[in-house]
């Protein structure tokens, strides 16, 4: 069966975040209300080799009313949510894979898709985003004289993609998957040979001192 063409918005729901606030203004937000802020996921939470880091989050407003919990609760995020890059120089896109301990938000630099399951997989969806960032064609997604990313929630959601059939987009994201691994365990091991490196350098260099 070909691809469909169909429109994002069509076979998700897409969400935008909460204003970010800023780290240096964090600490005295704390000391008024230590309700007013919640971890939230931004663009330096997305690591280049598709996941989340969960040890990088940004903070956001939560105001208390109760239409803003109403809404928070329904935007926090979930496993199989994919977020992507709503602004900046680099797009990138990550796929929540588990359950978090605590209520986790997205701030407005990135764009929340929950992608109906019966339908679409999230990580088929993730390389589909990821390359079109690598699309110099895609213009209308660049806005300003720099031509830095500026997408919205109704970009997304008009977004004409190609959907194969749900089997078959699982074997193309298991493909990307596996580049993902690869990447990651790469890297490991050039983190781990330059920790050894340095051991050594520090062993038999920097001791030494000179006459």
């Amino acid at each position: 069966m070909p691809a469909l063409k169909i429109n994002l918005g069509t076979i998700s729901t897409v969400m935008a975040g909460y204003p970010q606030v800023a780290r240096s203004a964090l600490s005295s937000l704390l000391e008024e209300d230590n309700r007013v802020t919640s971890p939230a996921i931004g663009l330096r939470s997305i690591s280049n080799d598709g996941g989340i880091d969960f040890s990088k989050l940004d903070s956001v407003y939560t105001p208390q009313s109760e239409g803003w919990l109403k809404k928070m609760a329904e935007s926090t995020v979930q496993a199989g949510d994919l977020i992507v890059a709503a602004r900046g120089s680099s797009g990138k896109a990550g796929v929540v894979t588990s359950k978090q301990s605590e209520p986790i938000l997205c701030t407005n630099n990135v764009l929340l898709i929950r992608a109906n399951p019966d339908l679409a997989d999230p990580s088929y969806l993730q390389a589909y985003l990821q390359q079109l960032y690598t699309d110099p064609n895609q213009e209308k997604l660049r806005r300003g004289v720099l031509g830095q990313w500026s997408i919205t929630r109704s970009d997304l959601e008009q977004l004409e993609i190609d959907l194969p059939p749900l089997a078959e987009q699982k074997r193309i994201a298991i493909a990307f998957n596996a580049i993902h691994e690869a990447r990651r365990a790469a890297l490991a091991v050039s983190d781990h040979y330059g920790s050894l490196l340095e051991n050594l350098r520090t062993q038999f260099f920097k001791s030494k001192t000179l006459p």
